[in-house]
Protein backbone atom coordinates (compact mmCIF):
# COMPACT_ATOMS: atom_id res chain seq x y z
CA UNK A 1 0.00 0.00 0.00
CA UNK A 2 1.31 3.39 -0.68
CA UNK A 3 4.07 2.23 -2.87
CA UNK A 4 3.88 5.18 -5.16
CA UNK A 5 4.17 3.27 -8.60
CA UNK A 6 1.96 5.12 -10.28
CA UNK A 7 0.79 8.97 -10.49
CA UNK A 8 -2.66 9.97 -9.32
CA UNK A 9 -3.48 10.73 -13.03
CA UNK A 10 -2.74 7.31 -14.11
CA UNK A 11 -4.84 5.95 -11.60
CA UNK A 12 -7.60 7.82 -12.59
CA UNK A 13 -6.87 7.23 -16.12
CA UNK A 14 -7.40 3.57 -14.90
CA UNK A 15 -10.00 3.77 -12.61
CA UNK A 16 -12.36 5.33 -15.63
CA UNK A 17 -11.37 2.54 -18.01
CA UNK A 18 -12.31 0.03 -15.62
CA UNK A 19 -15.11 2.05 -14.86
CA UNK A 20 -16.15 2.00 -18.17
CA UNK A 21 -15.68 -1.85 -18.90
CA UNK A 22 -17.72 -2.92 -15.54
CA UNK A 23 -20.34 -0.25 -16.39
CA UNK A 24 -21.03 -1.84 -19.96
CA UNK A 25 -22.16 -4.72 -18.15
CA UNK A 26 -24.90 -3.47 -15.98
CA UNK A 27 -28.43 -3.04 -16.54
CA UNK A 28 -29.30 0.52 -15.35
CA UNK A 29 -30.62 0.46 -12.09
CA UNK A 30 -34.94 1.39 -12.01
CA UNK A 31 -36.83 3.01 -9.54
CA UNK A 32 -39.96 0.72 -8.58
CA UNK A 33 -40.88 -2.19 -6.48
CA UNK A 34 -41.38 -5.19 -8.55
CA UNK A 35 -42.15 -9.33 -7.55
CA UNK A 36 -38.70 -11.29 -8.37
CA UNK A 37 -37.81 -14.78 -7.47
CA UNK A 38 -34.38 -13.52 -7.42
CA UNK A 39 -32.69 -11.75 -3.84
CA UNK A 40 -31.91 -8.74 -4.01
CA UNK A 41 -29.12 -6.38 -3.04
CA UNK A 42 -28.72 -2.80 -3.36
CA UNK A 43 -25.00 -1.36 -3.52
CA UNK A 44 -23.87 1.76 -2.59
CA UNK A 45 -20.83 3.84 -1.15
CA UNK A 46 -21.18 5.17 1.92
CA UNK A 47 -21.89 9.20 1.44
CA UNK A 48 -18.96 11.35 0.84
CA UNK A 49 -17.07 8.29 -0.64
CA UNK A 50 -15.86 8.78 -4.50
CA UNK A 51 -14.35 5.43 -4.99
CA UNK A 52 -17.62 3.28 -6.51
CA UNK A 53 -15.36 0.52 -8.77
CA UNK A 54 -14.78 -1.45 -6.21
CA UNK A 55 -18.62 -1.88 -5.45
CA UNK A 56 -19.14 -2.16 -9.05
CA UNK A 57 -17.02 -5.25 -9.23
CA UNK A 58 -19.33 -6.49 -6.39
CA UNK A 59 -22.42 -6.14 -8.09
CA UNK A 60 -20.98 -7.70 -11.11
CA UNK A 61 -20.24 -10.91 -9.45
CA UNK A 62 -23.92 -10.68 -7.54
CA UNK A 63 -25.16 -10.22 -10.69
CA UNK A 64 -23.15 -14.08 -11.85
CA UNK A 65 -25.13 -15.70 -8.56
CA UNK A 66 -28.61 -14.75 -10.27
CA UNK A 67 -28.85 -11.69 -7.59
CA UNK A 68 -30.94 -8.79 -8.20
CA UNK A 69 -28.59 -6.32 -8.00
CA UNK A 70 -29.38 -2.08 -7.24
CA UNK A 71 -26.13 -0.32 -8.04
CA UNK A 72 -26.84 3.47 -6.67
CA UNK A 73 -22.90 4.15 -6.95
CA UNK A 74 -20.58 6.76 -5.33
CA UNK A 75 -21.55 9.29 -2.30
CA UNK A 76 -24.99 8.96 -2.23
CA UNK A 77 -27.00 10.69 0.86
CA UNK A 78 -28.04 7.96 3.44
CA UNK A 79 -31.38 9.72 3.20
CA UNK A 80 -31.68 8.34 -0.30
CA UNK A 81 -29.91 4.89 0.76
CA UNK A 82 -32.85 4.14 3.11
CA UNK A 83 -35.15 5.14 0.74
CA UNK A 84 -33.94 2.77 -2.04
CA UNK A 85 -33.87 0.41 0.65
CA UNK A 86 -37.75 0.52 1.74
CA UNK A 87 -39.09 0.61 -1.59
CA UNK A 88 -36.73 -2.19 -2.89
CA UNK A 89 -36.65 -4.13 0.66
CA UNK A 90 -33.46 -5.88 -0.52
CA UNK A 91 -32.43 -9.25 1.78
CA UNK A 92 -28.56 -7.62 1.51
CA UNK A 93 -26.87 -4.40 1.66
CA UNK A 94 -23.49 -3.73 0.44
CA UNK A 95 -21.61 -0.69 1.76
CA UNK A 96 -18.27 0.20 0.11
CA UNK A 97 -15.73 2.55 1.32
CA UNK A 98 -11.69 3.48 1.04
CA UNK A 99 -10.91 6.05 3.47
CA UNK A 100 -10.65 5.25 7.16
CA UNK A 101 -12.16 9.56 8.13
CA UNK A 102 -15.59 8.00 6.82
CA UNK A 103 -15.69 5.18 8.81
CA UNK A 104 -17.71 6.48 11.87
CA UNK A 105 -20.38 7.31 8.75
CA UNK A 106 -20.31 3.64 7.89
CA UNK A 107 -21.14 2.87 11.79
CA UNK A 108 -23.87 5.18 11.51
CA UNK A 109 -25.28 4.17 8.34
CA UNK A 110 -25.28 0.20 9.06
CA UNK A 111 -26.75 1.45 12.99
CA UNK A 112 -29.23 3.20 11.04
CA UNK A 113 -30.36 0.30 8.56
CA UNK A 114 -30.44 -2.40 11.07
CA UNK A 115 -32.80 -0.17 12.99
CA UNK A 116 -35.26 0.71 10.13
CA UNK A 117 -34.94 -2.19 8.57
CA UNK A 118 -33.37 -5.16 11.10
CA UNK A 119 -33.57 -8.60 8.87
CA UNK A 120 -31.35 -6.79 6.22
CA UNK A 121 -27.76 -8.19 5.84
CA UNK A 122 -25.86 -5.73 5.63
CA UNK A 123 -22.00 -6.50 3.49
CA UNK A 124 -18.96 -4.42 3.92
CA UNK A 125 -16.43 -3.62 1.93
CA UNK A 126 -13.10 -1.85 1.05
CA UNK A 127 -9.28 -1.34 1.41
CA UNK A 128 -10.13 -0.78 4.92
CA UNK A 129 -10.42 -4.47 6.17
CA UNK A 130 -8.25 -4.19 9.69
CA UNK A 131 -9.78 -0.90 10.39
CA UNK A 132 -13.23 -2.24 9.85
CA UNK A 133 -12.57 -5.09 12.12
CA UNK A 134 -15.42 -3.16 15.04
CA UNK A 135 -18.16 -4.27 12.50
CA UNK A 136 -17.70 -7.97 12.85
CA UNK A 137 -19.51 -7.35 16.39
CA UNK A 138 -22.42 -6.33 15.04
CA UNK A 139 -25.18 -8.36 14.06
CA UNK A 140 -26.29 -9.14 10.30
CA UNK A 141 -22.91 -7.64 9.26
CA UNK A 142 -20.37 -9.99 7.07
CA UNK A 143 -17.23 -8.10 6.39
CA UNK A 144 -15.70 -8.87 2.76
CA UNK A 145 -12.10 -7.52 1.97
CA UNK A 146 -11.65 -9.76 -1.49
CA UNK A 147 -13.37 -10.79 -4.44
CA UNK A 148 -12.67 -14.42 -3.79
CA UNK A 149 -14.13 -13.99 0.00
CA UNK A 150 -17.02 -12.47 -1.64
CA UNK A 151 -17.79 -15.41 -4.17
CA UNK A 152 -17.23 -17.61 -1.09
CA UNK A 153 -19.51 -15.77 0.55
CA UNK A 154 -21.89 -15.84 -2.11
CA UNK A 155 -21.32 -19.65 -2.42
CA UNK A 156 -21.77 -20.39 0.67
CA UNK A 157 -25.22 -18.36 1.63
CA UNK A 158 -28.34 -20.74 1.19
CA UNK A 159 -30.38 -18.00 -0.43
CA UNK A 160 -33.25 -18.40 2.72
CA UNK A 161 -30.75 -17.29 5.58
CA UNK A 162 -29.76 -14.19 3.11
Amino acid sequence: MGKNKITVAEEHLVTASMDYVISSFFQMPYFHKEKRQKPRIVLSCVEREEHSLGIKMVGRVFEEYKWDVKLLGANLPKEYLLHAINVWNPKMVGLSLSTPALIPELVSTVREIKQKSPNTHILVGGRLSEELQQMKEMEGVQLCNSLHHLKDFIQNQPLENV
